[in-house]
Parts: C-alpha cells; structure tokens; sequence
C-alpha cells in the first residue's frame, strides 16, 4: 500500500509541476500570438485551476499524509527533531504557501490579469514564484527519500 500511496504522490506531483512547465513555457507563449488569445487562454486556465489547485493540491496533501503514515510516522515527521523532521517541516510550510499563492494566482489575480496590464504582472510573478516554490518542493520531497 505505501508504494501505490507513493505512486499516486509522485504522479499528482508531476501533474502540478509538468502543467506548470506546460503552461509557462509552450501555452502561453504560442496563445500569445492569437488574435482571440484572452478567451482561449482563460477557458483552458479555468479548467486549469479546478483541476491543479482545487484537486490535486488537496490531493498531494492527503497522499503526503499517508506517506508520512506508511514511512516515519506523522508524530516523528512533526516533531522537529533530526535531518527528517526539519526537511518535512519545510517542504510542509512551502506547500502552505503554495497553496496560498495558487488560490490568489488562480481565483484572485489571474482573472484580473487578462483585462489589466497591473494584474497582468502580479500574475506572472506569482505564477513564477509559484513555479520555483513547487520545483523547491519537489527537490525536499527526493531529500526526504534519502533520510533528510
């Protein structure tokens, strides 16, 4: 059971992250250059934001948990003591903040952003930061497989 929940871990991350890179890199980019960019880009970013921020976020928190469960224990993992606890305690603190910055990219900025050029901005920084906080994340999480 605790590699399947490990699977489902390591899948829903490469989700996130691999639509992120997706997004950033090859979308929105090539979007860019259609007349009727603003529509488009909206309506797949709206599908988006359900699917990343809505479900697999609280997703890859519910199959962090079980690892925890199946692995050191959620006890050990929050106490804050050892290599282990402190490297959870991170990558846990980050996924807060993640999360926190999706909701305001996704629900708050984001929308704003495809009618102002201030919002605009806003959104492609946070959506960056959001990006390398991710990428930050995912590193903790191979250090934790490797004892912290």
């Amino acid at each position: 059971m605790a590699t399947f929940i490990l699977f489902l871990h390591i899948v829903g991350a490469s989700f996130w992250i691999g639509s992120m890179l997706f997004l950033i890199l090859v979308l929105h980019p090539f979007l860019r250059e259609l007349l009727k960019e603003k529509k488009i880009f909206y309506r797949i970013l709206r599908r988006y934001n359900f699917i990343g921020t809505t479900l697999i976020l609280p997703f890859m928190l519910i199959t962090g948990l079980l690892n925890l469960h199946y692995g050191v224990g959620i006890k050990e993992a929050f106490s804050g003591k050892g290599d282990y606890s402190r490297t959870f305690l991170l990558k846990f603190f980050l996924y807060w903040l993640v999360f926190a910055l999706s909701v305001f990219h996704d629900y708050l900025v984001g929308p704003k952003g495809l009618e102002e050029e201030r919002f605009r901005k806003v959104a492609r920084f946070v959506g960056i930061a959001n990006l390398l906080l991710s990428l930050t994340i995912a590193f903790l999480g191979v250090k934790l497989r490797f004892g912290g």
